[in-house]
């Protein structure tokens, strides 16, 4: 039976996967890091040699030859760095030569991650990259020029631009940050904040100390912090230009596209921005959860190297005995198919995405965003300011939260708000946005839109505790509900929000 060898050789471990040809796999061992340049060849070679025995200790039987291997590996990006793995592989006896393949991780994380379909991959881990592929077998790689030059999007690019937004809130050049308190915390330093380049320049921070307070970043962000929520913006950006990038050279409009990496895992706070940007220069993109690991990703290449395509039922197999679980938090909308056309159908004109929403509010001076309380308002609204301030028009965001009064027992959704402290908040210098449940009761509002989201994805959210403004407002459904009804004839825009990347907008009279 016909048995392949996969390898993913990254910065922190070295696993190795044997998968025969029904699907199964019949052992699988770690070892220490397989990142060729920070190893040297000899470590490489160790850990490569510990993981093989390790898996064939796991199958019960003494090493012996697979009919092919492929190795996914870190750092790989030279011929010399390839022809090192292959003698590696070759002096092991794990494949015949022929059938011994190395490429960089990316290609393995590719195919893992979308079970062997051509689209886009973006590691966002330690370090940052991107790759795709299309139909044609032609592929492109963007970003992953490393620390020095590049990481732009990963950990290490998260952790380094916190260290910097504490140095400037420190001595007065950026505004306060909670990441003072957490980065303090965190590396243990005084009062005098000046300890801090003592502890990056003196001392020497590594690569992974300081890509490991990316997830300081993520908690700020999630606590309401904004700049580490304007951390995380800039980073996903730079991703999306690498997105974009590898779209463009594969001649690709509608990629898939999935993130992999510990970055990519963080949850919300990360993943949300991150489809937004990737969907503000490819609205017909689709953003999904990685299928399988990049380890029988280097499995399914093998396979592919012996000219072999396992079927479709295999694959499903695959897919359902080893596909990491989804975030809880999106599992309502795992694939979610493109309603685009169906709606544009039926409706007439549909704007997909944020930059078609900006073009349309464009000339508004005040935005009101209302909805049902599963709506993930703070992002949406986020989003639409991010694709206004890039047309040129900025934008004052605040939370219909900031007015609500501290107890009521009315019957009526205004009855939860003091429209006093709302007449204070906003002023005329920029376009006011409000946004959350009861957005329609601030005074004014050149354009209204509705935001909702379907029912099983309201149960999703529910079940997982992740119902932003339903968590903060304890509203009655039914009070929604009535509030809609009394506003049924000035709303402007009905609007999709069940992806928070690309909502999908149509007039209300349609």
């Amino acid at each position: 039976m016909t048995l392949v060898a996969g390898i993913d050789g990254g910065g922190t471990k070295t696993r190795i996967v044997l998968l025969d040809i029904t699907g199964r796999v019949l052992g699988a061992g770690e070892s220490g890091p397989g990142n060729l340049h920070d190893m040297g060849p000899e470590r490489t070679r160790d850990h490569v040699a510990q993981a093989w025995s390790r898996a064939w200790e796991n199958v019960g039987e003494a090493p012996r030859p697979c009919d092919a291997a492929f190795f996914g590996m870190a750092s790989v990006v030279t011929q010399a760095d390839r022809g090192t793995i292959h003698r590696i592989a070759t002096e092991l006896k794990m494949a015949p030569a022929a059938h011994i393949g190395v490429d960089v991780d990316l290609r393995i994380a590719l195919a893992g991650g979308l079970a062997g379909q051509n689209g886009i991959v973006v590691i966002a881990g330690t370090g940052s990259s991107c790759f795709g592929r299309n139909t044609n077998g032609e592929t492109h790689m963007a970003s992953g020029w490393g620390s020095t030059l590049d990481d732009r999007g990963s950990s290490h690019d998260l952790g380094l631009s916190a260290l910097v937004a504490c140095a400037f809130a420190a001595d007065g050049r950026a505004p306060e940050t909670s990441l003072l308190t957490s980065i303090r915390d965190h590396l243990q330093l005084g009062d005098d904040w000046r300890e801090l380049m003592t502890r990056v320049d003196v001392d020497g921070m590594t690569r992974a100390e300081i890509a490991g307070l990316a997830k300081l970043v993520t908690a700020e962000a999630r606590a309401g912090d904004r700049t580490a929520r304007d951390i995380i913006e800039s980073a996903t950006f730079e991703l999306s230009r690498a997105v974009e990038a590898v779209a463009r050279a594969i001649d690709e409009s509608s990629p898939h596209v999935v993130a992999v990496g510990g970055l990519a895992q963080s949850g919300p706070e990360w993943r949300l921005p991150f489809e937004r940007a990737v969907q503000s220069r490819l609205p017909e993109a689709r953003i999904v959860e990685p299928l399988l690991p990049p380890d029988l990703g280097a499995c399914l290449v093998a396979f592919e190297s012996l000219g072999i395509e396992l079927d479709a039922e295999v694959r499903s197999r695959l897919v359902a005995a080893h596909q990491p679980k989804l975030s809880a938090w999106r599992k309502a909308d795992r694939e979610l198919p493109t309603v685009a056309s169906a709606v544009r159908a039926v409706a007439g004109e549909v704007l997909v995405g944020f930059a078609a929403l900006a073009e349309r509010c464009r000339d508004a001076r005040r935005i009101r965003i209302d909805g049902v309380p599963s709506v993930f308002f703070a992002d949406f609204a986020t989003g639409l300011a991010s694709a206004l301030q890039r047309i040129g028009r900025p934008c004052q965001v605040v939370d219909a939260t900031a007015w609500r009064r501290p107890t009521t027992t009315g019957t009526d959704l205004a009855d939860h708000f003091d429209p006093a402290i709302a007449n204070d908040l906003l002023t005329l210098d920029e376009i006011e946005i409000v946004h959350g449940p009861g957005s329609f009761l601030h005074p004014g509002g050149d354009l209204l839109l509705w935001a909702e989201i379907p029912e099983a994805e309201v149960i999703a959210r529910r079940e997982t505790a992740v119902l932003c403004e339903l968590n903060a407002m304890d509203i009655a459904p039914e009070l929604v509900a009535a509030h809609r009804k009394d506003w049924e004839h000035r709303i402007d825009l009905v609007c999709d929000a069940q992806r928070p990347g690309v909502p999908l907008s149509v007039a209300s009279s349609a």
